[in-house]
């Protein structure tokens, strides 16, 4: 029962690293590729970062707004896992 225990224990901690470092990874990417591309679309300095990076958006096909999407609730639910522990502690 106790080995039980434990490799459960072991199973959450590996599932809570790889969610941490994934959900970290991805943020520090979109946040990187976000701010390339206002950069670069931006040079007369007339836009906002998120009318450029709507425009972007929607300038891709609907199959590569779908994966963006799928990427995005990837990083939702990996941050989700990461904060979940610090939700239930008491006050």
């Amino acid at each position: 029962m106790v080995f039980m225990i434990s490799q459960q224990h072991v199973i959450v901690q590996i599932i809570y690293v790889a969610a941490c470092i994934v959900a970290a990874s991805l943020t520090t990417f979109g946040a990187f590729v976000s701010f390339a591309v206002f950069l670069s679309k931006n040079r007369m300095n007339t836009y906002t970062f998120e009318e450029v990076i709507r425009r972007e958006i929607d300038q891709l096909p609907l199959k590569q707004q779908r994966q963006l999407l799928i990427l995005f609730l990837i990083c939702v639910l990996c941050w989700m896992i990461v904060l979940l522990p610090y939700v239930s502690l008491p006050f």
